[in-house]
């Protein structure tokens, strides 16, 4: 009796292949990065992107203490100090956005993302990245862009980059229930106030070189309704300091 003959798999596309590898190989890097920034934070920092932004003396003593006292063994895990500041902030990046999303990005794209402070900006920027399958280099091009104040705008005469931005959070202002969450801390809240001022200070000053005599009608309606609303928070962070 014949034995039969042994069926021999078809050869694979070794491009393909390789290209499943390369990106298997990336997101198990960004992947481990989360793991290590998860635990991190919520062992030194309470899950607290505000505290642990803030450097405050006692969670960071304890922080460096740790490396200190485990460089050694860190070290032979191939965590050096260096690598776990940088699980953190992938962390705190990626922590708000979909998993389906995170899952789409490698490890270059969240080390970009970590240059962005608005967390629907940079929401809006993860969601391009997959969409247009941007590299990393493309999606620090849209950061720079973003800084630029070329991107977003939502204007159908002069559209910048895709895609739309995210529907604003609506905030109740005559509402007197505080929102659920930790107190905030009123230095931290003055700091935001001063780097706020500061970015606007630099957005004014490419405001000024901005040819306003070529902005387009929806472009300038949408000017005007942002000052309105910069008028309306002045005035109310005047009355609440008494001024």
């Amino acid at each position: 009796m014949t034995k039969p003959t042994a069926l021999v798999p078809p050869t694979p596309d070794f491009d393909a292949l390789l290209v499943d590898l390369a990106k298997l190989s990336r997101n198990h890097l960004l992947f481990f990065r989360i793991e290590v920034g998860r635990r991190l934070s919520k062992s030194f920092y309470n899950n607290d992107v505000e505290l642990y932004r803030s450097s405050h003396r006692q969670k960071e003593g304890a922080f460096r203490d740790f490396v200190s006292a485990k460089g050694v063994e860190l070290a032979d895990l191939g965590l050096s100090e260096q690598l776990l500041r940088q699980s953190l902030r992938v962390f705190f990046v990626v922590k708000d956005l979909p998993r389906a999303l995170v899952a789409q990005l490698v490890y270059s794209h969240v080390v970009q993302l970590t240059a962005v402070d608005d967390d629907q900006t940079r929401a809006m920027l993860a969601r391009a990245t997959v969409e247009n399958h941007w590299t990393g280099k493309a999606l620090q091009t849209a950061i720079v862009a973003v800084r630029e104040g070329r991107w977003p705008d939502g204007d159908p005469e002069q559209p910048g980059l895709q895609p739309e931005a995210l529907a604003p959070v609506v905030v109740d202002a005559e509402a007197e229930v505080v929102p659920s969450g930790p107190k905030p801390q009123p230095g931290r809240v003055v700091t935001r106030f001063e780097r706020t001022a500061k970015d606007l200070s630099a957005l004014m000053g490419q405001w000024r070189a901005v040819p306003v005599e070529k902005l387009t009608k929806a472009q300038t309606a949408r000017v005007r309704t942002a000052v309105a609303e910069l008028e309306a928070q002045v005035a109310e962070l005047k009355a609440r300091i008494g001024e």
